[in-house]
């Protein structure tokens, strides 16, 4: 069997290809739209893509499933389980998965197990053997290393209320199905450190069912009453732009219905563009930033925050130009917006066409210098304002920035954890005409230093 991980830091998403490589067949488990690395994989391999599959219908990137199938005429596999209103909209283009149907590529046997919580229609795939034993689990969004996938999204981000409590149980059933399975069974994880689809996800790639009994919250002898409560305990804010990955996804939108031709802009016309209305990404890093700030622009640096900020922050009906430090990260960052599911990106430019004087110093200050009267806001989770917070700050989380009402707030100062998110939410506010400045210091150092005069 050939067996091969991928993996999208800005994501924390794997994804997966199984191959037989007696027949040369292949299954991609979970694919994004980058893919180019599916395909050169095969290739370089002797294999063809054969079957396409994914777990569930994904809330926090734009799926590649429906796209690699057509590409390469493989037969598409989606879950009908769950309520109607959780089966995909182009289902009569793929072969529809109830719980326990198998998909044979080559002697290799994926089974499918319902595990609803994390969605209804979630599934989970078993990697057995022709003789039945079962191997591994690709687990998707149901179980994570150190973490089980959130039942709260359709509530908090899909806007469907009074929906976690009970997702929150249907989870728990779903953890009573893997009592039949050893400890030794290998569980291979759609998500990794630093996705918003858990509270507290592990690093490493993979785990065991053994391992995830003895550490992982999720999977330990409780009540339903304590594992429900547990489950829906400290969940970080989901991004907003989840709700719109929905529904592309459940859609089956493909790179045709994102793509349009981009352009390379000169920098002297940013100034001009922003005033039109375009939202100017400006992903270069921080410091360079500090010192040459276009007024306007949205500053998201390029990094593993890149797509959960960009997605909370950038509005999907105005249209975007990214700014950046060359063609390279101009490109990294349009395909990273791509996988989230932005269509209206017209082109970048690159900082070394910006003309001098349309430059100036980012809004910032320091928390000593704040005097009593003036306002504070946190955009830190709600799990970490719970723990402790500056009294009198105002709370307005970063992942609910865009849907706040920001018009007409009075001048302040934006603090949250490491000054990092301080940062990309400062400059969402000026961009809407809000007078604020930045708090580049860790929420310890704010806090003290305030405590002096508040």
């Amino acid at each position: 069997m050939i067996f091969e991980r991928f993996f999208d830091d800005m994501l924390a998403q794997a994804s997966y290809l199984v191959a037989c490589p007696g027949v040369c067949e292949a299954i991609v488990i979970d694919p994004t739209t980058n893919l180019d690395r599916y395909l050169d994989f095969a290739e370089r391999n002797g294999l063809k893509i054969t079957h396409v599959t994914e777990t569930h219908i994904h809330a926090d990137f734009v799926s590649g499933s429906r796209e690699l199938a057509l590409r390469t005429g493989a037969q598409l596999h989606v879950s009908d389980e769950g309520p109607a209103e959780w089966k995909y909209a182009f289902s009569d283009s793929a072969r529809l998965l109830k719980d326990g149907d198998t998909i044979r590529v080559g002697n290799v046997i994926l089974r499918a197990i319902h595990t609803p919580g994390h969605t209804p229609e979630h599934l989970t795939f078993g990697l057995e053997t022709v003789a039945g034993e079962t191997l591994g689990l690709f687990t998707g969004d149901f179980v994570f290393v150190g973490d089980l996938g959130r039942p709260d999204l359709l509530e908090t981000a899909a806007g469907m209320a009074n929906t976690m409590e009970a997702s929150a149980k249907v989870l728990y059933q779903s953890v009573q199905k893997l009592a039949k399975y050893d400890d030794s069974v290998i569980l291979w994880p759609g998500h990794g450190a630093g996705s918003a689809c858990g509270k507290s996800l592990g690093g490493t790639p993979e785990s065991s069912l053994g391992q995830e009994r003895r550490h992982n919250w999720g999977l330990q002898p409780q009540s339903e009453a304590a594992f429900v409560a547990a489950a829906l305990a400290n969940q970080p804010e989901p991004p907003s732009y989840f709700a719109e990955m929905k529904r592309v996804n459940k859609l089956g939108l493909i790179a045709e219905d994102f793509a349009m031709p981009f352009r390379r802009y000169a920098g002297s016309v940013l100034r001009d563009l922003i005033a039109d209305g375009y939202q100017v990404i400006d992903v270069r890093p921080r410091p360079t930033v500090l010192n040459q700030y276009l007024h306007g622009s949205l500053t998201i640096p390029l990094g593993r925050s890149f797509t959960n900020w960009a997605g909370s922050l950038v509005e999907f009906e105005r249209p975007v130009v990214v700014l950046s430090n060359s063609e390279i990260d101009g490109n990294l960052a349009i395909a990273a917006l791509r996988s989230i599911g932005f269509r209206r990106i017209f082109g970048y430019a690159t900082s070394a066409g910006v003309p001098q004087d349309h430059w100036q110093p980012f809004p910032q200050t320091r928390s000593e210098n704040l005097d009593a009267t003036a306002a504070l806001v946190d955009v830190r989770s709600g799990a970490e304002r719970v723990e402790d917070h500056i009294p009198g700050s105002k709370h307005l989380p970063i992942y609910r920035l865009l849907g706040s009402v920001v018009e007409n707030m009075p001048p302040c100062a934006v603090h949250c954890g490491s000054g990092a998110r301080a940062f990309a939410a400062t400059s969402f506010l000026v961009s809407k005409g809000v007078p604020a400045e930045a708090l580049l210091e860790s929420f310890a150092s704010v806090q003290k230093n305030l405590a002096k005069d508040r």
